[in-house]
């Protein structure tokens, strides 16, 4: 009898160890804030009209002192992906879509937490959508801090184009936060 309880014992702990690696990795959780208006860069062409959007659990954004509320990738609509990879130095790339609206951002951030990064973003009500390769990123100072897996970033873009309109000229100022991302 104690050789066939061994044997169960021994079947249950080999089956419980492989069953251990293979664990499901949280999903990715966001928060963007951006404040749009007409850029300084744009000598010609159409301005920009002043707004914010929000990509945020019940509208709250985030900002230098708060991260707001985040979506939570496949929760009340909202599509969140990231990767925050590395040490030192950090790949970052994260998208973001809700309510219709989407933001993504690729790029890096140095140790020091200066970067830059490739901003887009679509806004159903006012433009088709607006892109600036040339991003500056700040993840430094305040509550502002980048690691493996996260970032809670200031990034400011002065050359936002739309889409729709090449003669149209924004500037933006973002919080973003993203969190429990691949690393």
């Amino acid at each position: 009898m104690d050789n066939r309880i061994n044997g169960w014992l021994l079947a249950f702990s080999a089956f419980s160890a492989l069953s251990c690696g293979d664990a499901v990795p949280p999903p990715g959780e966001a928060a963007v804030a951006i404040s749009i208006a007409s850029s300084p860069a744009g000598t010609f062409g159409t301005s920009c009209k002043a707004h914010s959007l929000v990509w945020a659990s019940n509208d709250v954004g985030p900002n230098v002192t708060s991260p707001g509320e985040l979506l939570v990738d496949g929760r009340n609509g909202a599509g969140v992906t990231c990767s925050v990879a590395g040490g030192g130095s950090y790949r970052i790339s994260g998208s973001v879509d809700y309510g219709g609206a989407r933001f993504s951002v690729i790029g890096s951030v140095n140790a020091d937490g200066t970067g830059t990064a490739s901003v887009d973003f679509y806004d159903p009500v006012l433009y088709n959508g607006l892109t600036d390769p040339s991003c500056t990123v700040t993840a430094s100072g305040g509550s502002y801090k980048v690691e493996s897996g996260a970032i809670w970033a200031n990034v400011k873009c002065l050359n936002l184009r739309s889409s729709g309109d090449a003669y149209t000229w924004c500037s933006g100022d973002a919080t973003v936060v993203l969190k429990s991302c691949s690393e």
